[in-house]
């Protein structure tokens, strides 16, 4: 990448425009060993601290400084209360700096002065954000959780005593008091709140989601004083208000001026980069060059040099400066100036998230975007092995009383429950039966029905687990798209089907789950095909045909043996089970106790069998196969590059994401520092632990929702910027029937704590209740069942009457020239055709034409 000019770079970004002055007498004031949450409040000439009763509320003409200290592992927030820690405790410090849109250059420039110098006083220690209005990073909206609030600084001062205010977020809620009232700030992806004198008005976009629907009808409860009646409205539905409250809308906002946009636009593809890219930023002759750092996926030896600084872009996602331990102090003043400045050159844009990191005080956000170096990074986090006596036994009292560990572990009890096994090949379903041969083949799928094991004699057991059934489908890597496809559908229908607490599975050849494999007790084979194998009513017959297993693991939940066919070397770090009409076990001199006990463990499944060690094999060993040679070399330095062979999981933060689809895109927005009030019923989540993704289920998600959840996963896995397998394990959960694995990942999981919920359809009923009249003036139809029917109505796009009776070429792209009627909103349906769409709906076809024509809109 070329050069860029230092001199360049906006004037927001400016570190030298306010004079070099001690560190100021506010800053001060929050001690370096304090655990906290504070906010500054900056305008052009003051800065003050802001009172926390203002905690959430921000002006859009002012700059706004946010620090919080706390200890890993802790997350503060607005309500966080101040604690000192002892010297020599650590702790991870961030730097929000957040502008308004109609901030001054000048409070730019001096936001940017202030947050340099709070982090001098620091000690460079902190990781600093810059957020912008509209833009804000996940973690930033994170801190409020009772909503961020944006007033209009062209209404502050004033008398006004009508207010108007832009409710969104699918988690957090956003409200943004607009300049003025008009029909202008209306869209369909967004709910409104209309405030006056003696009412206050919800009106609900046709796209926005039940959560910003309950978030605006929560928010509008609070702002309304006791004399305040709060009035609900539909997108489209103007005209059902009663007459009163019509009236005072009328006069407020014109129907017949109605014209509301059909959402906001799409994120654009154009900046979203699958593979993060890394520049090495370098000086020469005071001018910054770039130079892009080659490499597969990013990893932690990318960023060697802690004497210079990098920048990763993960396109408009963000962009990440990382500075090294050593870099000089002009590039730890400058670095947010630097990313800036880069993201201006890519044309990035300008509410692109940039974060400056600092050498060992990475957040759990930059960890991600290494995967095979958080290990390195999170060595307090590695998995823990199992309580266990002797070679990977798992108790399972510990796992059912310790969700954490269970969690930690992947295993949800010890797998010695009962289980069914369906083979999926071809066109057949076929049970297995109970004393076949754990085989299973890649050109395959299975499913597993597994019933977990639990005390009966101790019922606390049963909610610390959480499911009583388990639904696996094990896809083959070379099955058929029509075999996964049948499997898939037969392992939704028993998961769908089951009565009881239940979650399904879905896992991959190779890349199966602790709990999967600890079901079979280390005695887990994948074999290549089916050549040699005849499936009989006692389960499978090898004959004496020549089967050489590779075996992979040192425990019972890790342990998977594969066929290596054909074979042509062995490898000392392995151990081996080879049969024909003999059996041998070898073992490599770089093999573990535990892992020749595994392998002895598949050896004994197939008969009486002889041990051998790497170097004193038996002549007759080696006459087994004129293909089977003597082991490669022997030396200890030997190591296998080859992935597979890699048993070690991927430590990672879990992340805990809200998932939807919005305008036939699929959208998501992580929620940091979450706990089990994040999980929203009316709403899908992912927990990405890095091993595996569960898809958490909302009792009152949307069916759609629910019939696209692997689909959602799927399409997660594959489109996140963060290097991931295709193949990572799915698993899905419902509400109120989460195990032990995914409850671990919450601190004081409460099993109640949905058993008072409100649905959103009982919210909305103890609002107003207006009646929808139809032609012939019956009443009888309440505000939620009337909009049921119209619900595929109000999926379309909706414009004004004259815009659909213009001509073809003129017609927006989305107005199909057939369909206009169906892009009419109900209330112009209404006035136009004299009729609802679903009466409208029952005509003969020869009638609605004529209709059509008579309105122009044919």
């Amino acid at each position: 990448m070329g050069a860029i000019n230092l001199d360049t770079f906006d004037v927001e970004l400016v570190s030298d425009s306010i004079s070099e002055s001690k560190v100021d007498a506010s800053f001060r004031r929050v001690s370096k060993h304090l655990q906290c949450f504070q906010i500054w409040k900056i305008a052009e000439d003051s800065l003050e601290i802001l009172p926390t009763t203002e905690y959430g509320n921000f002006y859009d003409n002012y700059g706004y400084i946010i620090y919080n200290a706390a200890q890993p592992g802790v997350f503060p927030n607005e309500d966080t209360i101040p604690r000192e820690v002892r010297q020599g405790v650590i702790l991870n410090r961030f730097l929000h700096f957040w502008f308004g849109t109609k901030a001054s250059d000048q409070t730019r420039a001096n936001l940017t002065h202030k947050i340099n110098e709070l982090d001098k006083y620091f000690g460079h220690t902190c990781t600093i954000y810059r957020d912008c209005q509209e833009s804000e990073s996940a973690r930033f909206m994170s801190y409020f959780r009772k909503g961020l609030t944006i007033r209009s600084s062209e209404i502050a001062g004033t008398s006004a005593s009508q207010h108007l205010f832009r409710v969104e977020g699918r988690r957090w809620l956003r409200c943004t008091q607009m300049p003025d009232i008009n029909w202008e700030h209306f869209a369909s992806d967004y709910c409104m709140v209309l405030v006056t004198e003696n009412c206050v008005y919800v009106w609900l976009g046709r796209f926005s989601s039940t959560v910003e629907r309950r978030n605006s009808l929560n928010w509008a409860s609070k702002l309304a004083k006791p004399e305040t009646e709060v009035i609900v409205l539909e997108d489209g539905y103007e005209q059902a208000l009663p007459e009163n409250h019509k009236q005072q809308w009328n006069s407020i906002l014109p129907l017949h001026d109605r014209f509301v946009s059909q959402g906001t636009a799409a994120d654009s593809e154009k900046h979203l980069l699958k593979k993060i890219k890394i520049f090495k930023c370098c000086y020469k002759k005071s001018r910054l060059h770039l130079d892009e750092v080659n490499s597969i996926e990013p990893n932690k030896k990318d960023l060697e040099d802690i004497e210079s600084s990098y920048i990763l872009d993960a396109g408009g996602r963000g962009v990440w400066l990382w500075v090294g331990r050593n870099a000089l102090q002009n590039t730890q003043i400058n670095c947010i100036r630097i990313a800036r400045s880069y993201a201006n050159k890519k044309n990035y844009p300008y509410g692109t998230q940039v974060v400056r990191v600092v050498d060992g005080y990475e957040p759990s956000e930059f960890i991600r975007l290494f995967p095979n170096a958080q290990t390195e990074w999170n060595s307090s986090n590695i998995t823990r092995r199992p309580l266990s006596a002797g070679y990977g036994r798992v108790e399972n009292n510990i796992l059912v009383q310790r969700p954490k560990m269970a969690a930690d572990m992947q295993l949800i009890d010890d797998g010695c429950g009962a289980r069914k096994i369906y083979r999926v090949y071809e066109k057949l379903i076929q049970e297995q039966p109970d004393n076949a041969l754990p085989m299973f083949c890649s050109k395959n799928c299975y499913v597993i029905c597994y019933s977990v094991r639990l005390n009966a004699s101790n019922p606390t057991d049963a909610q610390n687990v959480g499911v009583k059934h388990v639904v696996y489908n094990w896809i083959g890597s070379e099955a058929s798209h029509n075999v996964k496809k049948m499997a898939e559908k037969y392992a939704k229908k028993c998961f769908e089907e089951s009565s009881s607490k239940c979650i399904l599975v879905q896992i991959h050849e190779f890349c199966e789950t602790p709990h999967f494999l600890q079901m079979f007790g280390g005695k887990f084979i994948i074999i290549a095909n089916e050549r040699q194998i005849n499936y009989t009513a006692d389960g499978l017959d090898l004959g004496n045909i020549l089967f050489v297993f590779k075996c992979y693991g040192n425990a019972t939940y890790n342990t998977r043996t594969m066929e290596t066919f054909p074979m042509t070397s062995l490898t000392p770090t392995h151990c081996y089970v080879v049969k024909s009409d003999q059996i041998y076990v070898w073992c490599g001199t770089h093999t573990t106790g535990d892992e020749r006990e595994m392998a002895k463990n598949i050896g004994a499944m197939f008969g009486q069998y002889s041990l051998v060690i790497q170097g004193r094999e038996p002549p007759n060993f080696w006459k087994l196969n004129e293909h089977l040679t003597s082991p490669i070399s022997s030396d200890v330095s030997f190591a296998y590059k080859n992935t597979n062979d890699n048993m070690v999981r991927s430590v990672m933060v879990p992340q805990l994401l809200t998932i939807w689809s919005q305008r036939n895109q699929i959208r998501t927005f992580e929620i940091i520092g979450y706990d089990q009030s994040d999980l929203i019923p009316e709403c899908t989540y992912i927990l990405d632990t890095g091993s595996v993704c569960f898809i958490w289920l909302g009792e009152h998600a949307s069916n759609c929702k629910k019939q696209t959840e692997l689909h959602f996963v799927s399409y997660y896995i594959k489109h996140i910027h963060i290097p991931r397998k295709p193949s990572t394990a799915i698993i899905v959960v419902k509400q109120n029937s989460e195990p032990n694995i995914f409850t671990g990942h919450f601190e004081n999981w409460n099993i109640d704590h949905w058993k008072d919920y409100v649905s959103y359809e009982n919210l909305r009923n103890t609002f107003n209740i207006n009646v929808v009249k139809t032609q012939n003036g019956s009443s009888s139809e309440s505000i939620p069942s009337f909009y049921e029917a119209h619900r595929e109505f109000d999926q379309h796009a909706k414009f004004p009457l004259k815009v659909l009776q213009q001509e073809v070429s003129a017609l927006p792209d989305v107005v199909s020239p057939l369909k206009r009627e169906e892009h009419l909103t109900h209330d112009d349906f209404v006035r136009t055709f004299n009729m609802t769409f679903p009466e409208y709906d029952q005509l003969p076809t020869w009638k609605k034409q004529e209709l059509k024509k008579k309105h122009k809109l044919f």
